[in-house]
């Protein structure tokens, strides 16, 4: 462990932290307008992508957000304990935030707009 400390310089394991949360967060809320719109050149585009791809019958846009949204649920409480003490932290914390509000407003959307279809 100690060898892996003195490799890897200080900061850049926070930096390499950070830029994932921030491509993870982007890439989810890129999937979630994708979902949400009406255009029919560019509505398609998450079907087109990821419609082949099948993970326990859901397609895999789906089952990337749920399991990325909790792990930026987890991510949200590890930044606000450092809230204080970086902007950095502040800055993820708040981008971990948006991607929840962002899924949460997509559920909603998908639940109660008729979009699903239960029988």
């Amino acid at each position: 462990m100690a060898d892996i400390e003195q490799a890897v310089p200080d900061g850049a394991i926070s930096r390499v932290v950070s830029l994932l949360v921030r491509v993870v967060v982007s890439f989810n809320l890129l999937l979630i307008a994708l979902g949400f719109t009406e255009n029919a050149e560019w509505g398609d585009l998450p079907e087109e992508l990821f419609g082949h791809l099948r993970f326990g019958g859901f397609r895999f846009d789906f089952v990337w957000l749920c399991f990325s949204t909790t792990a930026l649920f987890f991510a949200a409480f590890f930044f606000a304990a450092l809230y204080g003490e970086s902007k950095a932290a502040r800055v993820n914390a708040g981008f971990c935030i948006a991607g929840l509000l962002a899924f949460c407003i997509y559920i909603f959307f998908a639940l109660f707009s008729g979009v699903l279809y239960f029988g």
